[in-house]
């Protein structure tokens, strides 16, 4: 328009970026190319404004914590989006997908953080184990085995993480190096998942239950069995660097699988209870590193924040005490360490 205001024109050209954003989730293309973005901050009023919002708040199940609706975000379609594109999902494929998390769990956080990284919409359903939530009569309806993470997808429900993982990344069609069509380096991803079941999942944790859980519901552990949980940690750390890295830089290759992050979250459950792993351990430390600087530090702040303050929130009385009717399912958790 002839004389118009610049701030008239800043606007409509934002307009325009949201218009172009909306198109391309809709699956119409726009006709303008494509721009490669550099990392930056973004800009009120921008098609990346309009993605990258605070997540919503909506009425969750009874016993439940309300619900959060993350949206993926759409490709750069306009020079004004400074952050690398995130891959764009079809709005018809993320129609109905509900994932049932803990963060203080490790396998709820890799699914999290999977889903995140890789632009999945999904509605977060805070289920709290501290809380007692999961036994619930409400969540008995969704997961009759009253246990994180749970998928929903429409009338589709999955249980147990390395499951729903696969699931993700199959659906959504995520990038190969997450669980690879190679079949070798695909069966190195089911090898480590099988070996995580049986020497990982059931040790790593002892720690949280036994400095924080336990307390909570009246019960020491004795020393004995705090010693042998660690000697059983010292051999699977042992077993993890030489078996499954080896020679690698990750476990499935040269590149970050689904069998890096389950295996990174468990890890990190002892060391924000103060038990160092990483300490004497070069190889393993610079797989961490790798697998971090890989995933992004403000993703993973973002998704660590409630198990890297448990210490903190157990000292400040700031935990949860479980209620009475949960308590005989935690004593048979802690009796089995």
């Amino acid at each position: 328009m002839r004389g118009a205001p610049a701030r008239w024109s800043r606007n409509k050209a934002s307009c325009d970026c949201i218009k172009s954003c909306l198109s391309r989730l809709l699956g119409v293309e726009s006709p303008r190319p494509l721009r490669s973005r550099s990392p930056g901050v973004s800009k009120p009023g921008t098609c990346q404004d309009l993605w990258h919002r605070r997540p919503e708040k909506q009425a969750g199940p009874t016993g439940v914590e309300p619900e959060t609706l993350y949206l993926g975000a759409p490709q750069s379609c306009h020079s004004c989006c400074p952050e690398p594109a995130v891959r764009r999902v079809p709005a018809a494929a993320t129609m109905g997908l509900e994932l049932y998390l803990d963060m203080l769990s490790q396998p709820c956080r890799a699914v999290s953080i999977f889903a995140k990284k890789n632009g999945i919409p999904f509605k977060l359903c805070t289920t709290e184990v501290f809380k007692g939530q999961h036994p619930s009569k409400e969540f008995f309806q969704i997961n009759s085995l009253r246990r994180v993470p749970t998928l929903k997808d429409g009338d589709f429900i999955l249980t147990e993480s390395s499951a729903i993982l696969i699931y993700l990344s199959s659906k959504y069609q995520t990038a190969d190096h997450w669980y690879p069509s190679d079949l070798r380096a695909r069966a190195r991803v089911h090898e480590y998942l099988g070996w995580h079941a049986d020497c990982i999942r059931g040790t790593f944790g002892v720690p949280l239950w036994t400095q924080v859980m336990a307390p909570l519901i009246g019960v020491h552990v004795p020393e004995e069995k705090v010693q042998r949980n660690k000697t059983f940690m010292d051999l699977a750390l042992q077993q993890l660097e030489e078996k499954f890295l080896g020679d690698r830089a990750f476990v499935a290759g040269q590149q970050v699988s689904l069998a890096d992050l389950m295996a990174l979250e468990e890890l990190l459950q002892p060391v924000a209870v103060g038990c160092d792993l990483f300490e004497g351990r070069p190889r393993l430390a610079a797989w961490r590193e790798r697998v971090e600087a890989f995933l992004g530090s403000d993703l993973l702040q973002e998704t660590r924040g409630p198990i890297l303050n448990i210490l903190e929130q157990a000292v400040n009385k700031k935990v949860p005490t479980p209620p009475p009717e949960v308590h005989p399912s935690y004593l048979a958790s802690i009796s089995c360490f």
